[in-house]
């Protein structure tokens, strides 16, 4: 799955990316 395949990143970047993701959702909404 996704989430398996992002496990792979460091704490730090699952943040940042989660926060880019949000940002790009909040925007479209």
């Amino acid at each position: 799955m996704v989430a398996k395949h992002y496990g792979r990143f460091l704490p730090q970047d699952k943040a940042a990316l989660a926060a880019r993701i949000l940002n790009q959702v909040w925007e479209a909404a």
